[in-house]
């Protein structure tokens, strides 16, 4: 699919570079002793996958 094929909104994730920054934070949280909500990472991979339940509903247009 390319880009302007998307229908907007839309969020676009680039995997890669989303779980470059998991990481790093979470590194960053280990080095300061403090847990790291994976909640937020958990609805990102599943938007990325298509599959997030959690949304709330669209707004009619």
């Amino acid at each position: 699919m390319k880009l302007d094929q998307i229908e907007t909104p839309a969020a676009l994730i680039d995997r890669p570079r989303m779980m470059r920054n998991i990481e790093r934070m979470q590194a960053h949280m280990n080095a300061l002793c403090v847990a790291f909500l994976g909640e937020s990472i958990g609805m990102a991979a599943e938007l990325y996958e298509g599959v997030c339940t959690d949304l709330p509903p669209q707004r009619k247009k």
